[in-house]
């Protein structure tokens, strides 16, 4: 066997490489071990949200309180309502009263609202129509991106802070069931 200029023996270039890949191997089985030995739940828990926005703000809904998102074609206003309540329209061939979320809890506005689609939120017993300016979509939202916030807003109790395209931006995160016991709305009717 020969030896380069330090002394070290030369290896076959075969055995060379069954080496190499013997070492690549043992990393990529090791690093495969560390990963799965990961607790997968510490910070991996997420949260799914139906997101959209309206007068500038993000507002996320929790998916399983989400019974239908329409785009509007008509909305019928109702004489002398509330602010907060757009009117009623027609989602699957039944009738959603339409609240305008932001009025509603009493954030500020943030310029002109064009309203083009409902995303219907139910806590179970009473469905209730949100006024979107655009769906948003479907997002998992990290926990420990999420925070009860020190005052809550009415019925948006939570925020979560995230990156889309790479900016942050934060979300309101609307509580279905605190809507529905604001007296506002009333009580179901039998």
């Amino acid at each position: 066997m020969t030896s380069d200029r330090r002394g070290v023996p030369d290896v076959p270039e075969g055995e060379r490489q069954e080496r190499r890949a013997g070492h690549i191997d043992r990393v990529l089985r090791d690093r495969a071990a560390v990963l799965a030995a990961r607790d997968d739940s510490e910070g991996r828990e997420t949260e799914e949200l139906a997101t959209f926005c309206i007068d500038g703000y993000i507002i996320g809904v929790p998916v399983g309180q989400v019974t239908q998102a329409a785009t509007l074609s008509h909305i019928t206003e109702i004489p002398g309502g509330p602010p907060w309540l757009i009117g009623l329209t027609t989602v699957e061939s039944g009738l959603v009263s339409l609240l305008h979320l932001p009025i509603f809890v009493g954030l500020p506005r943030r310029g002109i609202t064009d309203l083009v689609a409902t995303l219907v939120a139910s806590n179970g017993e009473r469905s209730i129509g949100l006024g979107t300016d655009q769906l948003l979509g479907i997002e998992d939202v990290l926990q420990k991106d999420i925070s009860t916030m020190p005052a809550p807003i009415g019925a948006i109790t939570r925020v979560a802070t995230t990156t889309r395209n790479g900016k942050p931006r934060e979300l309101l995160l609307l509580d279905v069931n605190a809507l529905f016991s604001d007296p506002r709305l009333g009580r179901e009717r039998r």
